[in-house]
């Protein structure tokens, strides 16, 4: 066990000195940027898709146009809406597990973690899955997998626990966001904030 902390520190050094100082940064306002930034991509992801390759081959009134931004806004929310189910739930978990952190740095060191897999993924989102875009999607998947270590080895910086504990508040954190989706996607349903299929 010993080995593989050495081996973990080793990798993840350089970016945990990064977000070391990116910490020291955090306030609300920055994260509501982050929000934003994350909703944007979402919205202008999903937006470039439905125009440019689910209708690509008809001609789109402005009024079709509003029609799918409207129809994308929601999802689009929903992308910063999980990533804020993350921070609560692992921020909870860890402080079960007594960790010391507070709630700002937490919620901002997990937006810096993840707000570039977002992009990343709203900018792939267009691509079909063959060949030749197996690669990029391969790269994405491995960031993820990436900013997952990493965003539980910073916790355990920021609210000075085992490594351990810090990995069974992110699993658990990211265990909530499908959980969360479901219970979101079947309220916006309900009330009429979400819509399917998607308007032709």
């Amino acid at each position: 066990m010993t080995n593989l902390s050495y081996v973990l520190n080793s990798v993840f050094l350089p970016s945990i000195k990064v977000l070391e100082r990116i910490r020291s940064k955090a306030h609300w306002s920055l994260i509501i940027l982050l929000f934003v930034v994350c909703f944007l991509f979402s919205l202008g992801g999903g937006v470039f898709y439905d125009i440019f390759v689910l209708y690509g081959d008809r001609s789109l009134a402005l009024r079709d146009i509003s029609a799918i931004v409207a129809y994308n806004v929601p999802w689009a929310v929903l992308t910063p809406l999980l990533l804020c189910v993350l921070w609560v739930v692992q921020y909870q978990v860890i402080h079960l597990l007594r960790g010391h952190g507070d709630f700002l740095t937490h919620g901002w060191v997990d937006f810096v973690c993840f707000t570039p897999c977002v992009i990343a993924l709203a900018c792939l989102w267009s691509l079909p899955i063959n060949t030749w875009t197996t690669i990029p999607y391969l790269l994405l998947l491995a960031g993820i997998l990436y900013m997952c270590v990493l965003n539980t080895w910073m916790m355990s910086v920021i609210h000075e626990v085992k490594w351990q504990t810090a990995f069974a508040s992110t699993l658990l954190g990211c265990m909530a966001i499908p959980i969360a989706f479901m219970l979101i996607v079947i309220f916006g349903f309900i009330f009429g904030f979400i819509e399917f299929p998607h308007p032709s």
